[in-house]
């Protein structure tokens, strides 16, 4: 039987250092198989309980969608990677020219710069994720 579960969740709950988990009104370690003749649901206990575990299925869930979402990051900055690697040389054969000033523009920085928004994206939403673990703890 888990004693643990049971009785932190009773009026009659206490911890010792020496002892462990003890009823307060024996003064004696929990001994029921099934359930207890003195147990008394602490209301304000099992309310806080409750509220923790809404909380931590919605950090759970945030978790969940960072974890997607970097990984999708991550997944597009390795696509441009490879696709730079392949085209790099036939990239030479396209130039854009900015329209205020008339410079020819390499369209490979745009690629870098995509890149490079998109790597952060990913390490942002893997910082949340540890983040949010450390609120959890």
């Amino acid at each position: 039987m888990d004693y643990e579960k049971w009785c932190k969740r009773c009026k009659n709950y206490k911890l010792t250092r020496d002892r462990g988990i003890i009823c307060n009104l024996t003064n004696e370690k929990p001994n029921f198989s099934e359930s207890c003749d003195l147990f008394e649901l602490d209301e304000i206990k099992e309310e806080k309980r409750l509220k923790n575990t809404e909380k931590e299925k919605e950090i759970n869930e945030e978790i969940k969608n960072h974890l997607i979402m970097g990984i999708l990051t991550l997944l597009s900055s390795i696509g441009i990677v490879v696709y730079m690697f392949f085209n790099w040389n036939e990239m030479n054969n396209y130039v854009f020219v900015h329209r205020l000033t008339g410079a020819k523009m390499d369209p490979r920085i745009y690629f870098i710069l995509i890149l490079l928004i998109l790597v952060g994206l990913s390490f942002w939403r893997f910082n949340e994720i540890r983040r949010l673990k450390m609120k959890t703890k």
